[in-house]
Protein backbone atom coordinates (compact mmCIF):
# COMPACT_ATOMS: atom_id res chain seq x y z
CA UNK A 1 0.00 0.00 0.00
CA UNK A 2 1.50 3.38 -0.94
CA UNK A 3 2.27 5.79 1.90
CA UNK A 4 1.32 9.44 1.78
CA UNK A 5 2.12 12.31 4.11
CA UNK A 6 -1.53 12.78 4.98
CA UNK A 7 -4.45 10.54 4.24
CA UNK A 8 -7.62 9.00 5.49
CA UNK A 9 -7.44 5.24 5.86
CA UNK A 10 -10.87 3.73 6.10
CA UNK A 11 -12.24 0.22 5.92
CA UNK A 12 -15.70 -0.22 4.46
CA UNK A 13 -17.14 -3.71 4.38
CA UNK A 14 -20.23 -4.77 2.46
CA UNK A 15 -22.14 -7.69 3.94
CA UNK A 16 -24.64 -8.91 1.36
CA UNK A 17 -27.52 -11.34 1.77
CA UNK A 18 -28.11 -10.90 5.50
CA UNK A 19 -31.87 -10.72 5.12
CA UNK A 20 -32.77 -13.25 2.42
CA UNK A 21 -36.31 -13.05 1.11
CA UNK A 22 -37.02 -16.78 1.16
CA UNK A 23 -39.73 -18.98 2.65
CA UNK A 24 -39.21 -20.05 6.25
CA UNK A 25 -38.88 -23.73 5.26
CA UNK A 26 -36.11 -23.01 2.75
CA UNK A 27 -32.48 -22.97 3.96
CA UNK A 28 -30.94 -19.52 4.20
CA UNK A 29 -28.26 -18.73 1.61
CA UNK A 30 -24.72 -18.36 2.98
CA UNK A 31 -23.65 -14.92 4.12
CA UNK A 32 -21.12 -13.13 1.94
CA UNK A 33 -18.75 -10.35 2.91
CA UNK A 34 -17.09 -8.12 0.33
CA UNK A 35 -14.43 -5.52 1.13
CA UNK A 36 -15.15 -2.35 -0.82
CA UNK A 37 -12.29 -0.13 0.40
CA UNK A 38 -9.25 -1.12 2.46
CA UNK A 39 -6.59 1.39 1.54
CA UNK A 40 -5.37 4.82 2.48
CA UNK A 41 -7.53 7.59 1.08
CA UNK A 42 -6.51 11.25 1.14
CA UNK A 43 -9.11 13.92 1.84
CA UNK A 44 -7.73 17.43 1.36
CA UNK A 45 -8.51 20.32 3.74
CA UNK A 46 -12.05 21.73 3.30
CA UNK A 47 -12.86 19.00 0.74
CA UNK A 48 -14.91 15.83 0.39
CA UNK A 49 -14.16 12.57 -1.39
CA UNK A 50 -16.93 10.27 -2.65
CA UNK A 51 -16.16 6.53 -2.72
CA UNK A 52 -18.63 5.01 -5.17
CA UNK A 53 -19.89 1.43 -5.26
CA UNK A 54 -22.71 -0.56 -6.88
CA UNK A 55 -25.04 -3.11 -5.30
CA UNK A 56 -26.33 -5.79 -7.66
CA UNK A 57 -28.91 -6.95 -5.11
CA UNK A 58 -30.69 -5.43 -2.14
CA UNK A 59 -30.70 -6.34 1.53
CA UNK A 60 -27.00 -5.53 1.90
CA UNK A 61 -25.51 -4.29 5.13
CA UNK A 62 -22.76 -1.66 4.78
CA UNK A 63 -20.25 -1.39 7.61
CA UNK A 64 -17.96 1.64 7.71
CA UNK A 65 -15.39 2.30 10.47
CA UNK A 66 -12.43 4.67 10.82
CA UNK A 67 -10.05 6.10 13.41
CA UNK A 68 -8.25 9.41 12.91
CA UNK A 69 -4.50 9.28 13.58
CA UNK A 70 -3.68 12.76 12.29
CA UNK A 71 -5.88 15.80 11.81
CA UNK A 72 -7.44 18.58 13.80
CA UNK A 73 -11.22 18.68 13.44
CA UNK A 74 -12.16 15.10 12.68
CA UNK A 75 -13.90 13.77 9.60
CA UNK A 76 -17.28 12.26 8.91
CA UNK A 77 -18.55 9.57 6.58
CA UNK A 78 -21.93 9.95 4.83
CA UNK A 79 -23.77 7.20 2.94
CA UNK A 80 -25.90 8.43 0.01
CA UNK A 81 -27.42 7.18 -3.20
CA UNK A 82 -24.96 8.19 -5.91
CA UNK A 83 -27.49 10.48 -7.65
CA UNK A 84 -27.97 12.39 -4.38
CA UNK A 85 -24.30 13.26 -3.79
CA UNK A 86 -24.40 16.47 -5.89
CA UNK A 87 -27.70 17.54 -4.31
CA UNK A 88 -26.26 17.01 -0.83
CA UNK A 89 -22.99 18.81 -1.66
CA UNK A 90 -24.92 21.77 -3.08
CA UNK A 91 -26.42 22.24 0.38
CA UNK A 92 -29.97 21.41 -0.64
CA UNK A 93 -32.02 19.46 1.84
CA UNK A 94 -31.78 15.77 1.14
CA UNK A 95 -31.59 13.07 3.76
CA UNK A 96 -28.54 10.86 3.86
CA UNK A 97 -28.98 7.15 4.43
CA UNK A 98 -26.47 7.11 7.29
CA UNK A 99 -23.65 9.25 8.61
CA UNK A 100 -21.21 9.80 11.42
CA UNK A 101 -20.58 13.10 13.13
CA UNK A 102 -17.27 14.89 12.71
CA UNK A 103 -15.04 12.88 15.01
CA UNK A 104 -11.66 11.27 15.51
CA UNK A 105 -13.31 7.83 15.57
CA UNK A 106 -16.54 6.92 13.85
CA UNK A 107 -18.54 4.38 11.99
CA UNK A 108 -21.96 3.14 11.06
CA UNK A 109 -23.77 0.04 9.94
CA UNK A 110 -26.76 0.43 7.62
CA UNK A 111 -29.05 -1.99 5.80
CA UNK A 112 -29.57 -0.96 2.15
CA UNK A 113 -32.81 -2.59 0.97
CA UNK A 114 -32.51 -1.86 -2.77
CA UNK A 115 -29.87 -2.53 -5.42
CA UNK A 116 -28.33 0.50 -7.11
CA UNK A 117 -25.47 2.98 -7.17
CA UNK A 118 -24.28 4.38 -3.82
CA UNK A 119 -21.41 6.41 -2.38
CA UNK A 120 -19.78 6.93 0.97
CA UNK A 121 -18.61 10.55 1.06
CA UNK A 122 -15.66 11.31 3.32
CA UNK A 123 -16.11 14.88 4.56
CA UNK A 124 -13.19 17.01 5.79
CA UNK A 125 -14.89 20.40 5.29
CA UNK A 126 -14.57 21.48 8.93
CA UNK A 127 -10.80 21.54 8.56
CA UNK A 128 -9.41 24.34 6.40
CA UNK A 129 -5.77 23.92 7.38
CA UNK A 130 -4.70 20.30 7.00
CA UNK A 131 -5.68 16.98 5.47
CA UNK A 132 -6.99 14.20 7.68
CA UNK A 133 -5.20 10.90 8.24
CA UNK A 134 -6.99 7.91 9.72
CA UNK A 135 -6.83 4.14 9.82
CA UNK A 136 -9.41 1.38 10.16
CA UNK A 137 -10.84 1.10 13.65
CA UNK A 138 -10.15 -2.14 15.53
CA UNK A 139 -12.68 -4.84 14.68
CA UNK A 140 -13.91 -4.97 18.29
CA UNK A 141 -14.70 -1.25 18.45
CA UNK A 142 -18.40 -0.41 18.87
CA UNK A 143 -20.52 0.62 15.88
CA UNK A 144 -23.98 2.12 16.12
CA UNK A 145 -26.78 1.00 13.87
CA UNK A 146 -27.58 3.97 11.62
CA UNK A 147 -31.08 5.00 10.75
CA UNK A 148 -30.11 8.02 8.71
CA UNK A 149 -29.40 11.61 9.58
Amino acid sequence: MPDSAFGLRITIRLLAGLLPAVALAAPAPPLRSDVLIDEEVTVSPSKVRPLEFDLASGNARVLCKFHLVEGRSGVRAVLLKRDDVRVWLAGRAYPSLASTGFAETGGFMFLIPDPGAYAIVLDNRLEGRAPARAQPAPSNSPIRSARGS
